[in-house]
């Protein structure tokens, strides 16, 4: 009777110890690929990210301080890939600005208006990162209608660019974000 006691306790610790072991949904999977997740919003229809982006307090897509307006943007790696970090430039677009401006009955937003990064950076361990379109409110305080400004990704320090959502452009709707001013 005793060695079957200690032969299912010997059996019992062996599932034990195989089942702590790293499981699937920590393995690494997808295809790793950056891309900006603002680009996304629309479900592919196209890459236009309005800012404000809803009237209700979770759903504001940018805060502002004593001078400036933050307008909420970021980059991202697809799929789960544990390792290091990475680092991604944001390039003005000004052609596309150009295109979106005309559809849309828009101006393209002036340079002296705003402040962007030109690189962002990934800790390692993370698969995204945050950065800002820095928007003066005096330029918000002193034009009215809509305007827009396109950004997209280039030269990342590793992994690839997604063939989509790399680029997009911000629609600022400059009467309504008054409000929030």
């Amino acid at each position: 009777m005793r060695n079957i006691i200690l032969s299912v306790i010997a059996a019992m610790s062996a599932m034990l110890a195989v089942s702590c072991q790293k499981g699937d949904g920590e393995a690494d999977y997808g295809n790793s690929l950056i891309y900006i997740p603002q680009a996304t919003v629309s479900a592919g229809i196209d890459n236009y990210y309005n800012v404000p982006s809803g009237g209700a307090e979770n759903t504001l897509n940018f805060g502002t301080t004593e001078t400036d307006v933050d307008i909420y943007l970021g980059v991202m790696l697809s799929g789960k890939k544990a390792g290091s970090g990475f680092s991604v430039n944001i390039v003005e677009d000004s052609e596309a600005s150009i295109s979106a401006a005309a559809a849309l009955g828009a101006t393209v937003l002036p340079s002296s208006a705003y402040g962007l990064p030109s690189v962002v950076n990934v800790a390692s361990g993370r698969n995204s990162g945050t950065f800002s379109l820095v928007l003066h409110k005096e330029f918000v305080m002193e034009n009215d209608g809509t305007c827009v400004l396109a950004l997209r990704l280039a030269d990342p320090s590793a992994y690839k660019l997604s063939s989509k959502a790399t680029s997009v452009v911000v629609v600022i709707d400059v009467d309504y974000l008054k409000k929030y001013l």
